[in-house]
């Protein structure tokens, strides 16, 4: 994660939503005013794909946060954990949140944590299913195809859901990290790192999926990662037509004294609405100068 994360460019992912449904249609499950207004109502249902809603969403849970004890502690650390099994491709959509949320809560039990679910897409990598082994494969873009042969099925790009938050207080034991199979090129299941930035680490974990990533492999067989803003509007719209019925709360959980602070952005988010939030500010607003007032649904 960046030292300090500025947000995402509002305003370029809701016009990249608008041509991607212009162009590939309105998806009948999702709220027919988003067709002409995306961010609609959007402090009410705080859409995972109302382009506003992460902004909303990381106030209350900063906001929280600052209310709890988990801030201003050494042993306070930004986490990810990825699990390969949690992986498909865009032709076969398996996106099963209450399988990753049951494992999280698990192999996680007695920990203090917050976090949420979030999508990472891969540019060159294809996901490959070979029915004659149960395991899933990985090669790079364009690589790779159906082989009847092998009986390996070519899913098209990676898309990887991903676990992003803050933990505090005890660490992951070894045994609890083994309940995670990692991400690809062996990245570790677990991965902890410094807090060095409070509003950047609450930022960079609510965010909608407005850009993939491309990976680099160099000569000496490292591989780095890229960012890729240019992800084709067909792959928007997938992500879309599949996360519409999802808000930024039903993503997010919780465990230990992480449960009180996600129960008091909740309140928040019921009682309360800030003031002078320019919503498409980029980078985004200190959160400091938002206040919240009083104003229920």
């Amino acid at each position: 994660m960046p030292s300090v994360y500025p947000g995402f460019d509002v305003r370029h992912y809701e016009d990249t939503l608008y041509r991607a449904l212009h162009r590939y249609g309105f998806p009948s499950k999702a709220r027919r005013r988003w067709r002409n207004k995306l961010n609609y109502r959007v402090r009410d249902f705080l859409g995972y794909m109302q382009p506003v809603a992460a902004q909303y969403w990381q106030l209350y849970l900063y906001h929280a946060l600052l209310a709890s004890d988990a801030v201003d502690r050494p042993d306070i650390w930004a986490m990810t954990i990825l699990d390969r099994r949690w992986h498909f491709g865009e032709r076969h959509w398996q996106f099963a949140p209450g399988k990753i949320e049951y494992q999280v809560r698990r192999a996680l039990k007695g920990l203090n944590y917050l976090v949420m679910i979030e999508f990472e897409v891969f540019g060159n990598r294809r996901h490959l299913v070979n029915d004659a082994s149960p395991r899933i494969e990985f090669a790079l873009y364009g690589s790779s195809r159906t082989d009847p042969y092998t009986r390996t099925i070519d899913y098209g790009r990676v898309i990887a859901p991903h676990v992003q938050g803050l933990i505090w207080g005890r660490r992951p034991s070894r045994l609890q990290r083994t309940q995670f199979l990692g991400g690809d090129f062996n990245a570790p299941g677990v991965m902890l790192k410094p807090l060095t930035n409070f509003a950047g680490a609450v930022r960079y974990m609510v965010k909608p999926p407005y850009k993939g990533q491309l990976i680099h492999v160099r000569p000496d067989g490292g591989r780095r990662r890229y960012p890729w803003p240019g992800m084709p509007l067909l792959l928007h719209h997938l992500l879309f037509c599949n996360l519409c019925e999802y808000s930024y709360p039903d993503l997010t959980f919780a465990g230990g004294e992480g449960r009180a602070v996600l129960a008091e952005a909740k309140r928040l988010w019921l009682e309360r609405a800030p003031v002078n939030l320019q919503r498409y500010a980029y980078p985004q607003q200190p959160f400091h100068r938002l206040e919240l007032v009083s104003s229920p649904m």
